[in-house]
């Protein structure tokens, strides 16, 4: 609190909206809270409809330039598993003598390119997981789209963020008060 205290005396034009312990700072994005439910995010209708609302209410009080609620995808899953054909049992006993091959042959061969490719596939799947996993942690823990329970509204000036603030703190969404 002491340094945000003294960023006031180093940068006086940034000066508090409000007399108060911590100084507000006026600025043009609004953090909306106790908005959303987990229930809310879980399917894709329901996530939708929420953004609908929200995007209705939220540009009821200003110019909206951006919107933002964030939603965790689920991890990856490790999609990558190994599939072997069986030889058919007619191929089991063979022929030295014979010069031409048979239908179950024929298909085996066909099978046995089949399963080269998906093991190539296999090894490019597993080497691409632990990047994807990567990426999935990372917004996870990213600073506005990790944070579940949020909501980010960016207005065009910062009277309809302060207009917007004063109009919808306090309100009831899903019997859940907005702050």
């Amino acid at each position: 609190p002491q340094a945000l205290c003294n960023l006031q005396l180093t940068y006086p034009h940034l000066r508090p909206m409000m007399s108060c312990v911590l100084p507000v700072y006026p600025t043009r994005i609004l953090v909306l809270l106790n908005i959303v439910d987990d229930t809310d995010l879980e399917t894709e209708a329901a996530y939708k409809t929420l953004c609908e609302n929200v995007a209705q209410e939220v540009e009821s009080h200003g110019r909206v330039a951006s919107l933002i609620v964030p939603r965790h995808e689920p991890p990856p899953p490790p999609m990558f598993t190994k599939k072997q054909i069986e030889m058919p049992s007619s191929l089991l006993i063979v022929d030295p003598f014979r010069t031409t091959k048979t239908a179950d042959e024929i298909a085996y061969a066909e099978q046995v390119k089949e399963q080269e490719l998906l093991e190539a596939e296999y090894e490019t799947a597993k080497k691409e997981y632990p990047k994807k996993r990567e990426e999935w942690e990372m917004m996870r823990d990213h600073p506005v789209y990790g944070n579940t329970g949020k909501i980010f509204v960016v207005y065009e000036s910062l009277g309809e963020a302060l207009r917007a603030q004063q109009g919808l703190s306090g309100k009831l969404y899903s019997n859940r008060t907005v702050v």
